[in-house]
């Protein structure tokens, strides 16, 4: 991601705050491959309690105060606030965007999943969307709030692509904006929608990697890692970092970290270390470390090397994680060159206000 996007996409997440409602539906933004990542698409909670689609031309400089997005959709058919539903939007290296949404609290209410797919030639990005039934037994397949989703194809080609989900959670019908983080049933399934073999029109959902996966969870960030290929095989390797989110008890420790390989469907953990411990016993009450938070956002660097993460909230939504920016070099064999490392980078006279935060 060159340097000025990778501004004006921080930009859209400052500027761009999430639902009041609880659990909130965090903003989606996602760069468009069929227009030279030149242009961004985001999904956002809109002021009438829905979700609106509007895009925005980073071709040009940006200003943060003044940005210009183009409204695509008022109100997406997707999401309403006064409906029960959540929805996990994903984008393939196409550039067609999913959207897996339902009802969580009803086994009745079948979900539905509903794919963008762009025009090239629209400046600013129109496109189709449309909808297609899911076909499944499982409840443990409804959308929930705060889930994590990303999309992979076995092959080359992105036309046999499915949607992975995984976690999150579903309040209880008397959760209050207090007590929303423990009253609520937690995930640890991951879900994953194809093609339906019998139906052209239809898509199947189920669950897999069932095999030791993290305990349930909600609000973490998942980043894709670069794919690898066999020699002479179209077959693709892809491994999927999952970083902190919370529980109903707790924070998960960023030291900890869980990766969903596929296409083994199966779940691996690896441990962070970070090179802000002191060397001495002196300056022990100086120790920074990275706190634990949800609500965050995670992507990778341009050479596949380290990974990104900004803003999240850590026991409380007014309660910023702290450092808001934080890089995680990766360790080899998955991008990187050394070990799994946390720093943080100083921001002294940039970003946000200290002592405040983004999340959502």
């Amino acid at each position: 991601m060159k340097h000025r996007k990778a501004k004006g996409l921080l930009a859209l997440l400052a500027l761009g705050g999430p639902s009041t409602a609880i659990p909130y539906t965090p903003s989606s933004i996602f760069l468009s491959p069929q227009h030279n990542d030149s242009l961004a698409y985001i999904l956002r909670p809109s002021s009438t309690g829905g979700t609106e689609f509007v895009s925005l031309n980073l071709s040009s400089s940006i200003d943060a105060e003044n940005l210009s997005y183009q409204t695509l959709l008022k109100s997406t058919p997707f999401y309403s606030s006064d409906q029960n539903s959540s929805f996990i939007s994903t984008i393939n290296d196409q550039g067609f965007i999913t959207v897996y949404s339902g009802n969580c609290h009803s086994a009745s209410d079948k979900p539905i999943l509903w794919e963008f797919h762009p025009n090239s030639n629209s400046p600013v990005g129109n496109g189709t969307w449309q909808k297609l039934p899911v076909i499944t037994s499982d409840a443990k397949t409804a959308p929930n709030y705060l889930a994590a989703g990303f999309t992979y194809s076995a092959s080359r080609n992105e036309d046999e692509s499915s949607m992975y989900a995984f976690g999150g959670m579903c309040p209880f019908a008397n959760s209050t904006d207090e007590t929303w983080v423990s009253a609520a049933n937690y995930s640890h399934s991951t879900v994953v929608l194809g093609p339906s073999p019998y139906y052209n029109t239809k898509f199947t959902a189920a669950t897999t990697g069932k095999r030791a996966p993290p305990i349930a969870e909600a609000g973490m960030a998942v980043v894709p890692l670069q794919p690898t290929y066999a020699a002479g095989s179209t077959g693709k390797q892809q491994d999927f970092l999952f970083i902190g989110g919370h529980t109903r008890q707790a924070f998960l420790n960023m030291s900890q970290l869980a990766i969903f390989s596929l296409p083994q469907q199966s779940w691996s953990f690896v441990s962070a270390v970070s090179n802000l411990t002191p060397k001495t016993e002196l300056t022990v009450r100086d120790t920074v470390s990275i706190e634990p938070r949800s609500g965050h956002t995670a992507v990778l660097s341009e050479d596949g090397n380290k990974v990104f993460v900004f803003g999240g909230w850590v026991g409380d939504i007014t309660v910023p994680a702290e450092p808001q920016f934080a890089v995680l070099d990766l360790a080899e064999g998955f991008g990187g060159t050394t070990e799994w490392i946390w720093t943080a980078p100083s921001s002294e006279g940039l970003g946000i206000t200290e002592g405040t935060g983004i999340f959502g």
